[in-house]
């Protein structure tokens, strides 16, 4: 990783990677690097406990006073900030990597020596911004005011959003969900169709789909849990089709997908995957063993 490492984002994902610098590596500095202000931190406060030995507070305090005119201006207090840390001590044993946070600050290019192709990375190139406030919603504006982060690594852990070129209806970084969820919770995981004001019969999303980066893995499957049985009972009150009708749909679908160029998996590849997992851990005399890339999975279905 090197001495110095520069990670893109400040939510959960950064703080593992932190934790990972601060833990497991020979590092001496962590950059946490954010478009936005401390106020728009992603990460949960129970996550970060996990690099509190790392987090250098003297730093902190000097990077919220560097940027308090621009807080300010968008209705911010920083004080606020620093009240919440009156008092906090120093770790007893601080790890020797520090974290340090870089916040109003937006990535423009990743800095190699001896050029982009086959150099190493020296600097992370980052512009200043300030804060815009759109409604409800802070945006990061770019002031035209270019440093350089020095470091030999850049992580970049910032969020996703789903894919708007799907063909659902598509808003503000999500699928558009049908209103009335105070009186139908289905509502939630069910696509709306906002120019016929009716749901798109039959199409859900769940997890991740629904919520881009919303938190953690648990709860991110927790939602996909609770979305698939709303699918399920919307299954269930549709009329049946026949068996044959059905092994029609399934064999146009996987014809669609092979055309494609995909490779789809069946319930029955799953199953002799998760056969072959077991049996590599029982070889391996560990409690569980996973396949580490799909590549790997579909190898196995190619063979059988």
């Amino acid at each position: 990783m090197g001495r110095r490492v520069a990670i893109v984002g400040v939510g959960n994902v950064m703080v593992d990677v932190a934790n990972y610098c601060a833990h497991y590596c020979d590092c001496d500095e962590i950059v946490a690097i954010a478009r936005r202000g401390p106020f728009e931190k992603a990460y949960e406060d129970k996550e970060f406990e996990d690099i509190e030995d790392a987090f250098d507070l003297p730093l902190y305090r000097r990077e919220i006073e560097r940027i308090r005119p621009r807080l300010e201006a968008a209705g911010q207090n920083p004080d606020d900030l620093l009240k919440a840390l009156a008092g906090k001590p120093e770790p007893a044993e601080p790890t020797r990597a520090r974290l340090r946070f870089r916040f109003l600050a937006s990535p423009k290019r990743v800095v190699a020596d001896g050029g982009a192709e086959g150099g190493r990375v020296v600097a992370l190139e980052v512009e200043e911004t300030r804060l815009e406030r759109k409604g409800e919603r802070i945006n990061a504006v770019g002031t035209g005011e270019v440093s350089r982060i020095t470091c030999d690594t850049v992580v970049f852990a910032v969020g996703d959003r789903v894919d708007e070129r799907f063909g659902l209806p598509y808003k503000n970084g999500h699928y558009v969900t049908a209103p009335g969820v105070e009186k139908d919770p289905s509502a939630a995981y069910q696509v709306w169709d906002p120019e016929q004001g009716q749901p798109l019969a039959g199409i859900f999303v769940v997890g991740w789909a629904r919520r881009a980066s919303d938190g953690v893995v648990g709860r991110a499957k927790l939602d996909a849990e609770t979305g698939i049985k709303h699918a399920l009972s919307w299954l269930q009150a549709r009329p049946k089709r026949p068996a044959a009708e059905a092994l029609r749909v399934l064999d146009a679908v996987s014809a669609a997908l092979q055309k494609a160029g995909a490779s789809p998996v069946t319930y029955a590849d799953v199953l002799l995957i998760e056969a072959e997992e077991r049996a590599r851990a029982v070889e391996a005399r560990v409690e569980e063993l996973k396949f580490k890339s799909d590549g790997e999975m579909l190898a196995l279905l190619r063979r059988s």
